[in-house]
């Protein structure tokens, strides 16, 4: 087994190295590298517009490096009378460091469906949700928050910027690695791999692996002809590496 590991900047570079030491063959190809965010700068006043008992969403550890670059730069402080929300345990381990405040996150799932089930958004009607996010990020949060009664702003933190590569060399390097197996953290990354591919070898694109983090991009993976998938519930490093120490199935699997 060689894995591609396609997540970028250091969690890539951390994952393959957890792989390696393992004895797992694994090489990193980000095919995005994350920048600031085009509203970053308005952070401060966003932040200091919030209200006791306001919501501060952030949707990935990215928002949170960022957000907290900015605001020590800008001498802004966290607020410590606002609730504060993640996706998922990296990222509220991370805004936790940063704000010094508890983060709510889901325990079981990690994503938007599972983090809006939790009791404290059950009623938030007249309150202001603060989002932190990337470029491109989806709706389902901030839409139903306001569905919910609450006044939601956006905060794009982080951009991603997708890598140009000479995509004939790339999978040529690819298959002299013997890649078979494919991590895939987000909806962005397969979609980005499909369209580096050429179409010439999409069909042993298709016969590789993948291991990804969620439901909703296993299915986007299944309608573009993928049958060996495995579901992670989480993009948590540690947990991806758990998966590849159990034997692969050639079946859609999930890996609570």
């Amino acid at each position: 087994m060689a894995i591609l590991i396609t997540r970028p900047d250091d969690a890539g570079v951390e994952l393959v190295t957890m792989l390696n030491r393992k004895g797992i063959e694994a090489y990193h190809t980000p095919l995005f590298r994350i920048s600031s965010g085009r509203e970053l700068s308005l952070l401060p006043y966003y932040i200091n517009n919030l209200k006791k008992g306001d919501l501060v969403f952030a949707v990935s550890i990215h928002a949170v490096n960022y957000a907290e670059q900015l605001l020590c730069q800008t001498n802004t402080s966290w607020p410590d009378d606002v609730t504060y929300f993640s996706i998922g345990k990296t990222t509220a381990t991370a805004l936790t460091k940063a704000t010094r405040v508890p983060v709510i996150y889901p325990n079981s799932y990690e994503n938007s469906e599972h983090l809006l089930a939790v009791t404290e958004l059950a009623k938030i009607s007249g309150k202001q949700a603060l989002i932190l996010r990337g470029n491109n990020g989806r709706k389902l949060l901030g839409d139903t928050l306001q569905q919910r009664g609450a006044s939601v702003t956006y905060c794009e933190c982080y951009r991603r910027i997708m890598i140009d590569y000479d995509v004939n060399e790339l999978v040529k390097q690819w298959q002299a690695q013997h890649i078979d197996t494919i991590v895939i953290t987000s909806n962005t990354l397969l979609v980005q791999l499909i369209k580096l591919v050429p179409v010439c070898q999409r069909a042993w694109l298709i016969r590789c692996r993948l291991v990804v983090v969620s439901e909703r991009i296993a299915k986007m993976a299944s309608q573009l002809g993928w049958y060996n998938v495995s579901i992670v519930n989480s993009s948590n490093n540690s947990r991806l590496l758990n998966v590849f120490e159990q034997p692969f199935n050639n079946e859609i699997r999930k890996y609570d």
